[in-house]
């Protein structure tokens, strides 16, 4: 049984009667039926729902989920989602006046504002001249994020495998480096293992950073070439059926690192702990915990240890469909940590012109105790 049924479902239950909303992200398709767009410059779906039906427009150029050509081959339509090969906006807006919307609520952020123009356009020329124009509203993404960042069963199987392969594939890479290698040898090296222990492709560039370049966390790789005695830090993830991991590893690679890469390793990796036990912490005593505690704990140790100056990013971030997804794990963000919730923890030291460290994994948080995904 395909889980998509029951995500719509959530979605509809935050409708009043004769609204309805038309989602633009391509990461908000694939979660609620799975599609997948390819490409990233080209309109290839909206997706309507309103309180008693959903409707994919995709592109005819773009493949649909298994689930969804076989359900076309068989000749029998899904219930709960109907599927048109078109993202014309006059076919969006003719669904919008057969389903007697009076309200609809646009996700503004992944859809351009000529797009939008168009869409009101033809809204409007499918209305009684007589009546007035019903209002458009902006959606509250915070809304859907609240649905999204708790994963299910699927999502949470596909992430396991993602962080599965992700830690298999950064373990080959580490003991496989030797002298003269450039960054892109290893990052191309690194991304090529992923596919053969059978993800989908790596989940963001991969970066990998010689020496100094790690004092930049989005480092990309060049044509550096390795040598002895030196850091290298290697973040990574792979993307397993449109899910992700994310995990970053830092070495000394020769046999003499120096002491300040030893004083900053150890720093780091003590407030990577800090970070975890508050997650166990949470599951010991069954307390809220906050996204901004987690945070400032770990910062307050990277502080005090003299080093607050060179920790200039979060703690973490959630992960799934995206890379980055709430909640951020920063000091000034009140949202409660919940089970199921997948986030990263991933403090790093940046000392310019020398050396950076990060350590992360991927985290699942459960009533039980936080689950190191990627360790």
């Amino acid at each position: 049984m395909q889980p998509y049924a029951h995500r719509i479902h959530i979605l509809q239950q935050q409708l009043q009667p004769s609204q309805a909303f038309l989602l633009t992200q391509a990461a908000d398709f694939t979660y609620f039926t799975g599609f997948r767009p390819v490409t990233h410059n080209e309109r290839e779906g909206f997706l309507l729902v309103t309180i008693g039906s959903a409707e994919l427009f995709a592109a005819a150029f773009s493949p649909l989920p298994v689930y969804i050509e076989e359900s076309v081959v068989a000749h029998s339509p899904l219930e709960y989602l109907k599927v048109t090969r078109s993202t014309h906006l006059a076919r969006v807006a003719t669904s919008i006046a057969k389903a007697n919307v009076k309200e609809l609520i646009v996700d503004d952020t992944g859809i351009f504002a000529s797009e939008l123009k168009l869409l009101q356009s033809h809204v409007a020329s499918t209305q009684n001249p007589q009546e007035l124009t019903f209002p458009f509203r902006h959606l509250d993404r915070q809304m859907l994020w609240k649905q999204r960042s708790i994963k299910d069963h699927t999502e949470l199987e596909h992430i396991r495998k993602a962080a599965e392969i992700a830690k298999i594939a950064i373990h080959q890479t580490l003991t496989s480096l030797h002298p003269g290698q450039t960054e892109k040898d290893v990052a191309h090296a690194f991304d090529m293992r992923l596919y053969d222990l059978g993800a989908d492709g790596p989940a963001f560039p991969t970066i990998v950073a010689f020496g100094n370049h790690a004092t930049l966390p989005h480092h990309q790789p060049g044509d550096t070439k390795l040598i002895n005695e030196t850091p290298v830090l290697i973040d990574c993830g792979a993307m397993v059926e449109a899910y992700n991991s994310d995990l970053t590893r830092t070495i000394w690679f020769g046999e003499k690192p120096s002491a300040e890469y030893l004083k900053i390793k150890s720093i780091v990796d003590r407030a990577y702990n800090i970070g975890l036990e508050q997650l166990q912490l949470r599951a010991l005593k069954s307390k809220s915990l906050t996204a901004g505690e987690v945070d400032r704990a770990v910062r307050t140790f990277i502080t005090d240890s003299g080093y607050g100056d060179e920790y200039i990013h979060t703690t973490g971030h959630g992960i799934g469909i995206d890379v980055h997804e709430p909640p951020s794990v920063y000091q000034t963000n009140s949202q409660i940590i919940e089970d199921n919730i997948v986030i990263t923890i991933e403090p790093g030291i940046y000392v310019p012109g020398k050396l950076g460290y990060r350590y992360e994994n991927t985290i699942l948080v459960t009533s039980k105790a936080p689950q190191e995904l990627t360790k």
